[in-house]
């Protein structure tokens, strides 16, 4: 298997794991509400608007790197947004939490399963973002 074709696949899996994140949160933003409430202490209407812009940079995110744009963009911005899920994580590890990561689709908490799922989407991002550069939307797919 190719380098090029590892990068295609981890791209769009990676973005296929962003839209179902973000568009399921969309549409049932509830438990991911109720988790940004717990952990930044914020009020169900500041905890809400934030899980629903949340929601929408992941289904950009997810978007950009489906259709092959600015890659190194969206993969860095994914392992952003994972280094930080697993930062949370890491922190709650003792007394793991809801978190609605995955809406309704999913009954995830972040407990150790959530930090190794994490972690492994992390690598996926890291090695679409090496690859980002060599691999851009201009050359043949």
């Amino acid at each position: 298997m190719s380098k090029k074709t590892v990068y295609h696949f981890f791209r769009i899996f990676l973005g296929s794991v962003f839209a179902l994140s973000g568009g399921s949160k969309i549409l049932h933003p509830g438990t991911f509400s109720f988790f940004i409430s717990d952990i930044l202490h914020l009020d169900a209407q500041s905890a809400f608007i934030g899980a629903i812009i949340i929601s929408i940079f992941e289904l950009l995110v997810a978007c950009l790197l489906m259709i092959n744009r600015n890659t190194v963009l969206a993969s860095s911005a994914a392992s952003v947004v994972l280094l930080g899920s697993i930062a949370i994580g890491t922190i709650l590890i003792g007394s793991p939490l809801p978190c609605g990561c995955f809406g309704n689709l999913l009954q995830s908490q972040t407990d150790e399963y959530f930090l190794a799922r994490n972690t492994s989407f992390l690598l996926i991002a890291l090695v679409t973002l090496r690859f980002s550069s060599t691999f851009r939307y201009d050359q043949n797919i």
